[in-house]
């Protein structure tokens, strides 16, 4: 078997080595993983990796550049971003939801109530930040359970991306902000005439809620 050192040091074994790495169950969301011999770039930025939508089929593909094969590349950092990182995406670009199907869900409901409030966010920019948000958390529950030996440099880039998302206006951020900020007068009367509740009677009698979907609310405006 070609391992990680060999195929960093041999370019015409990488497309071997990555083809030997068993994907695991999220395996049957990707179509292919292939190796580019040069640098990548994703809409003019550069990438470390990339899922990509296949036209032809409902299972995105993964492009590998050179830069995972660097020197200063360990085999747990590339595992670590193809299998906890890349794989979500494509879990979420076959499925159509989060890693997290609860909050997916929720998200999906509370998305109406929050273009309503903050009409300026564009949906495809949301849905972008909660993907990018549950990748990057996975990938750090993953070291942080002991289950990948990701480098320090690659922790502190996790960690780093991680807050940015978080930090970020997903739909469930937005809520629980406005409920611990409070609304400002034009969303207090907005809400009202949307909606003819406030804002904490109506997230917690949300139409078509589940029990489980309640008790994360909960835990959430808390």
């Amino acid at each position: 078997m070609i391992t990680f050192e060999q195929a960093q040091n041999n370019p015409e074994l990488r497309q071997s080595y990555i083809n030997s790495i068993d994907l695991g169950e999220r395996g049957k969301y990707v179509s292919t993983i292939e190796y580019i011999p040069s640098p990548l770039q994703v809409n003019g930025i550069k990438a470390f990796m990339a899922c990509i939508g296949n036209k032809k089929s409902k299972k995105p593909k993964i492009l590998i550049p050179i830069n995972p094969f660097h020197p200063r590349i360990t085999e747990d950092d590339f595992l670590s971003t193809l299998k906890d990182h890349e794989l979500i995406h494509a879990e979420q670009c076959f499925t159509g939801n989060h890693s997290n199907p609860l909050v997916s869900k929720l998200e999906q409901k509370l998305m109406p109530i929050v273009m309503n409030l903050t009409p300026y966010l564009q949906i495809n920019i949301q849905e972008r930040i909660m993907k990018e948000r549950d990748a990057y958390q996975h990938q750090l529950e993953m070291a942080e359970n002991g289950l990948r030996n990701i480098s320090k440099r690659r922790n502190i880039h996790i960690k780093k991306r991680l807050n940015e998302y978080m930090g970020s206006h997903g739909p469930l951020k937005i809520i629980t902000q406005l409920l611990q900020e409070g609304p400002d007068e034009y969303n207090k009367n907005n809400i009202k005439k949307l909606y003819g509740k406030n804002l904490q009677d109506l997230i917690t009698t949300l139409e078509r809620t589940t029990p489980e979907e309640q008790e994360l609310i909960k835990t959430l405006i808390k």
